[in-house]
């Protein structure tokens, strides 16, 4: 679930899981003060967030709390020109002192035509403990019903991409399919399916699929999570 994210999978160059990779420390700061000049310009602009609870916290197919339940809260910022700031926080457990997570996004979508937009930003992610932080750039193309990203961690230049497909003759239900691939060998798969329960809750299932070398890994596979949006 973990609905504020973007696009499908949110970020990280590949699987954040501190089991595969320790970044260096990275700050923002500069590009923040980068984004506030230009969100001076801006002459509209919203706040949206929400809580939510989930059976399982899934990355790129890979479960970042050793198949535990995890709870995570998160507050978005938009402006009229695109500009956008987003902060989100969630329970991990690696079996080790980490237990929770923080992202932040700062980037700006450009509608170029009626079904074709362009997005860039950057997205930094923390932990309490344990670990140092990790800073990823990503671009991204969305036509319709189908979005491409690309992400790079700008410390190691391993990248990541991501295409998904809103399934739209799906009826009653908002649901999507992706595709993830670190490389040849390395990828997943993912369906997510929400359910409008009313306007601020939604019932959310996500179905992953790791592969790695051609195996399919299929424990702590599915996901099922409740959110509330404001």
């Amino acid at each position: 679930m973990n609905l504020y994210k973007r696009t499908v999978q949110g970020v990280s160059g590949f699987s954040r899981s501190p089991f595969n990779y320790k970044g260096k420390k990275n700050n923002m700061k500069k590009y923040i003060l980068m984004f506030l000049l230009m969100l001076s310009t801006s002459a509209f602009a919203e706040f949206h967030g929400g809580v939510s609870y989930d059976s399982d916290y899934f990355f790129r197919g890979v479960s970042q709390t050793n198949g535990k339940s995890s709870a995570s809260a998160w507050l978005d910022w938009n402006s009229d020109q695109g500009i956008y700031v987003s902060a989100w926080a969630g329970q991990v457990d690696f079996g080790d002192t980490a237990s929770l997570e923080s992202n932040f996004y700062i980037g700006k979508e450009s509608i170029l035509t009626d079904n074709l937009s362009v997005d860039v930003g950057l997205l930094e992610y923390r932990y309490d403990h344990g670990y140092e932080n990790l800073l990823e750039a990503y671009v991204g193309l969305n036509y319709g019903n189908v979005s491409l990203y690309h992400y790079v961690d700008t410390d190691t230049h391993n990248d990541y991409s991501l295409v998904s497909y809103g399934l739209w003759f799906v009826p009653v239900v908002d649901a999507s399919i992706s595709y993830g691939m670190f490389d040849k060998n390395n990828n997943h798969v993912q369906l997510d399916i929400d359910y409008n329960i009313n306007d601020d809750f939604i019932l959310g299932i996500d179905i992953t699929e790791k592969i790695i070398n051609g195996d399919y890994l299929v424990k702590n596979s599915i996901a099922v999570g409740l959110s509330y949006n404001f």
